[in-house]
């Protein structure tokens, strides 16, 4: 090899090693920024108590999937500040076993980042069926004559907390020949009527708060063009590694 070569090998490494420690550091805060999106996807109050209140009517509601998403933007977020760390003493060590670790994970990572965005815009996509089907079936089941009921208390601390009457309206209640419970009215009362009730129904109350999640499955999406960046810079640090001299 000429010295010319090995000086232009010499060069190209150290230009992948910074470009790859760089690299790293945006890395590093996208993986904070998924991690934080997922947390509070996980811990967002208003869409616990949805799900929990579907589920306690029916277990097999498909509401559920929304942690399910939440949590595998929350692993990759982790995975990616993990990895982040192995691409960062890969580069600094010029070690190829590390690097091509590294340059792995990030393909693991791609997947998995994918598959959380995919998972949330399908299951956003069919957020208001799932919402129609669910509510219809509360409000069928909600017994007002009986206040004690654990599952119905639950539905009205969900009408209260979005400020909404019903799956579509207070005329729901007209319609199945019950009461309008006291929770569809925003004052304290001890009987609600259609005048003083909320006028949204609890579908659109509830898919205006959480569609706006579906934009964390854009962000996710959008973050794999920069880990594409990074497995080239890893790939082409190994091979400048392995045929450099020094």
């Amino acid at each position: 090899m000429s010295g010319k070569t090995t000086i232009l090998l010499i060069a190209a490494k150290k230009f992948l090693k910074l470009g790859l420690m760089i690299f790293n550091i945006v890395f590093w805060l996208v993986g904070i920024i998924l991690l934080a999106l997922g947390v509070y996807m996980m811990a967002f109050y208003e869409a616990d108590t949805v799900i929990d209140t579907f589920t306690d009517y029916d277990p097999s509601s498909d509401l559920y999937e929304y942690r399910i998403a939440g949590a595998l933007i929350v692993a990759v977020g982790v995975l990616i500040l993990l990895t982040g760390i192995l691409g960062c003493v890969g580069a600094w060590k010029e070690n190829v076993c590390l690097l091509t670790t590294y340059g792995i994970l990030l393909v693991l990572i791609l997947i998995l980042q994918i598959a959380a965005g995919v998972y949330l815009y399908v299951f956003q996509t069919n957020l208001k069926t799932y919402l129609q089907d669910g509510l219809d079936l509360i409000v069928t089941e909600y017994d007002t004559d009986d206040s004690s009921d654990t599952y119905d208390a639950e539905f009205d601390k969900l009408q209260e907390l979005f400020q909404c009457c019903g799956a579509n309206g207070s005329s729901d209640w007209g319609d199945m020949n019950k009461d309008i419970p006291v929770s569809c009215c925003e004052e304290e009362v001890t009987t609600c009527t259609t005048a003083d009730a909320y006028t949204d129904g609890c579908v659109d109350a509830i898919y205006d708060k959480i569609y706006a999640f579906s934009y964390i499955a854009w962000v996710a999406i959008g973050f794999c063009v920069i880990e594409i960046l990074g497995v080239l810079f890893a790939i082409f640090l190994v091979c400048a590694v392995r045929a450099s001299p020094l």
